[in-house]
Order: C-alpha cells, then sequence, then structure tokens
C-alpha cells in the first residue's frame, strides 16, 4: 500500500483515519487565540442579563410619556436604582444601564424638554428603546461549538460572558529537519555546488502561521545513522516531524528506509500529483512522520495540502486551504494531464492569473502567489473567462 501511487483524495482519506486529536488543557483566556476549542461552550447567563436601556434618555412608563413627569433619579452604567417609576415621574438614564422598576419606554434625550425637574416628551416614538433580558442569547446556549478555532471575536465573546479560562486541544510538538550535504545555513558562505536550506525556514514559517511553536532543528547530512539518531530522538519529543529531502528513491535518499527501521508504519510515499509526488506520511504511537520533497515549491504546497491536513486532525479543527469557485482571467494550456497539478497564481480583483512558473525548484513564483490553480486530471487546456477551483494562501 505505502508504494502505490494514490490521489490526494486518498491520501487526505488516509491521514483522517490515522490521526486523532491531542487531549486537552485549560490555558487562559489571554492565551487561547489561534487555540481550538476542546469542548463546547454554553452561555452562563442571559445576554443581557438585564432589561437594559439602548440609548441615553428617560426611563417612563409608555402609557404616561404624554403627561409631564419628575425626574425622580440618575441611573449610569453600572449602577441601579431602588426607586420605582410610577406614574407622573421618570428616571434619566445611560446607555447600558438597568431599566427601573416600573418602567417599560426610554425616551431618546433629544426628544424631550428639560424645565428643572420636570421632564416633557416632545417626539413620540413607538420604540420602547429597551434591550431586554436574554433576546441575544439565553442561558445554556450553545456559544461555541467543540473544534471551534478561536478568533479575536471568540474571545471577545468569552471574556463578555466572564470565562478567565478555556479548555482547549494541546497544541503539537512540531520539529522541522532539513536534510541534504548540499544544504548550508543563510548567512553562510556558499561553497561550489552548495544551496541555501529555504525549506527549514519556510516549513518552520508555514507551521507558524498557524499559531504554533516550531523546533527548527536545521540541517543533516545524507547519513543513514545519524538520520535515525535524530528522528529516533525527536519521535520522543515530538507529535510530528516534518523533514524535507531525501523522500525519493536516490541512492542517498534514506528516509523511508530510516522510518521503517525506527518502526513507524508507512502508510503512503507516493502521490498522482504535482509537484511533491514523492511525500511519505508515517506513523508509530503517537508521532507522526511527513517527508517532504527537497524541492521548495513541493514543501511548499505539500505542507499546505497535507500538512495541513495533518495538524488540523491533531487540533481538533479543519486547517485545510478550501476550495473555490474562481473566473480565470486569460487562457492555460499544459503539455501533460496525466496528474491534478497546483500552479502559483494571482488572485486579483474577483478573477485569477497564472505566474510565470519554472518548475518545483522555482520558489520565487511563489513570492507572489496568493492562491494555488487547481489543474485536474484529463484538462489540458483552460479557456479565459472559464471557472476553476483554486485556493487562496
Amino acid at each position: 500500500m505505502a508504494n502505490r501511487e494514490i490521489t490526494l483524495d486518498e491520501a487526505l482519506s488516509l491521514i483522517y483515519s490515522q490521526v486523532n486529536a491531542l487531549g486537552g488543557e485549560v490555558v487562559p483566556l489571554s492565551q487561547c487565540l489561534n487555540r481550538v476549542l476542546a469542548k463546547p461552550v454554553h452561555a452562563p447567563f442571559d445576554i443581557p442579563l438585564f432589561n437594559k436601556s439602548a440609548m441615553d434618555g428617560y426611563a417612563c412608563r409608555y402609557s404616561d410619556a404624554d403627561n409631564p413627569l419628575k425626574m425622580i433619579d440618575f441611573v449610569p452604567a453600572g449602577k441601579t436604582t431602588a426607586l420605582i417609576v410610577n406614574v407622573g415621574t421618570c428616571v434619566k438614564i445611560m446607555t447600558g444601564a438597568p431599566i427601573p422598576n416600573g418602567a417599560d419606554h426610554v425616551v431618546m434625550k433629544e426628544h424631550v424638554a428639560i424645565d428643572g425637574e420636570m421632564v416633557q416628551v416632545t417626539k413620540h416614538s413607538p420604540n420602547h428603546n429597551i434591550c431586554f433580558q436574554g433576546e441575544d442569547i439565553k442561558i445554556g446556549e450553545l456559544l461555541l461549538p467543540k473544534g471551534t478555532l478561536l478568533k479575536s471575536q471568540h474571545v471577545a465573546m468569552l471574556a463578555g460572558f466572564g470565562l478567565a479560562d478555556v479548555e482547549v486541544i494541546k497544541k503539537p510538538v512540531i520539529a522541522v529537519v532539513s536534510t541534504g550535504d548540499e544544504l548550508v545555513e543563510p548567512g553562510k558562505a556558499l561553497n561550489a555546488g552548495q544551496i541555501y536550506n529555504s525549506n527549514g525556514y519556510q516549513l518552520s514559517a508555514q507551521a507558524m502561521e498557524l499559531g504554533l511553536e516550531v523546533m527548527n532543528v536545521g540541517i543533516l547530512p545524507d547519513d543513514f545513522e545519524t538520520l535515525e539518531h535524530k528522528v529516533d530522538e525527536l519521535s520522543h519529543l515530538c507529535q510530528l516531524i516534518i523533514l524535507s529531502g531525501g523522500v525519493s528513491v536516490g541512492d542517498l535518499d534514506f528516509i523511508p528506509q530510516v522510518v521503517d527501521k525506527l518502526g513507524f508504519k508507512t502508510k503512503f510515499t507516493i502521490l498522482k500529483m504535482k509537484p511533491g509526488k514523492h511525500t511519505l506520511f508515517a506513523k508509530k504511537d503517537g508521532c507522526i512522520i511527513l517527508g517532504l520533497p527537497g524541492n521548495p515549491v513541493s514543501g511548499f504546497v505539500q505542507f499546505h495540502l497535507i500538512g495541513r491536513a495533518i495538524i488540523g486532525r491533531m487540533m481538533g479543527c479543519n486547517m485545510e486551504l478550501p476550495r473555490h469557485r474562481i473566473v480565470l482571467s486569460h487562457s492555460l494550456v499544459r503539455k501533460k494531464d496525466d496528474r491534478l497539478e497546483f500552479v502559483p497564481a494571482l488572485f486579483n480583483e474577483g478573477a485569477l492569473e497564472l505566474l510565470p512558473y519554472h518548475g518545483s525548484a522555482n520558489i520565487q513564483a511563489f513570492s507572489r502567489a496568493n492562491a494555488l490553480l487547481e489543474w485536474p486530471v484529463g484538462i489540458s487546456k483552460y479557456e479565459s473567462n472559464q471557472m476553476v477551483y483554486a485556493r487562496l494562501l
């Protein structure tokens, strides 16, 4: 099974069946941004919590609003009054303040004339200008379901209900490892035949964009024993190891053999797609290995398609890039249509434009891209203004 060429959909199905959400942990509200709820959150009380004024004005009886009213108290937000609004009386009230007992109407302050303690309504409105208890949310109502990826608006809601701590799914501990004797860290001089290690920083950044902390291990040589020792060590520390390079079928591509020797069960190594044909997914106990090709574009694309799916499953939510139907701004032709292909594109003013692209080492093309054009098997040509599928980055 592992050596059989499979489709992207088949690969994702295997991931869904093999990867489970990590356990929960309680974190302070201030640290829950971009975390995933481990259990649903229900409203502990009504919102509004009490009948409150929708504006600055005067609380009175609606049936009494035509008569002169004596102002008997002033209630700002955060305060209450023990006085009862009876016939011929009103209370000056601010937005958000509780409606006094006896009142059923708030007159806007712009619609009254004031003479000392006396208030006369000058303009009537059919609106009572009251926000009633529970009209927004009832006690016990579902606020956020399990699996919600918490954003700023969710944090505001949780704070509004006084929740100082939130139970969320644990973050996976992720290690990123670059392999290859040809690699050199940025900042150092290159010798003949060497290239800089862009993959380690790219993959780490992609994971950090999801709000995760990453252990960037750096560069490991194309040496079986070194790779075996380091991967074994990391497997006891991490839930996800992302390896770049060494996953193909070359003489120095040791990752598949290392993974097997360490007792990992490899689920797939070959995808029927481009870029990223040689992508490895393996599992052992609580650790997942994602082996990506050394070409930077292949790694970039496969992280978005495969890596995000794995991380999303670990965190208990869907982190895959959604597919969108977008109109193509110009016609396109490709030579081979035997593989699902993803190419860099620019989504601008409602249309998709293919960017100049020269293969899976051409990371510069992706520096301008904000979308991946999806080119299915069997389609070699697109016409201008045709609808296509794309995934926005």
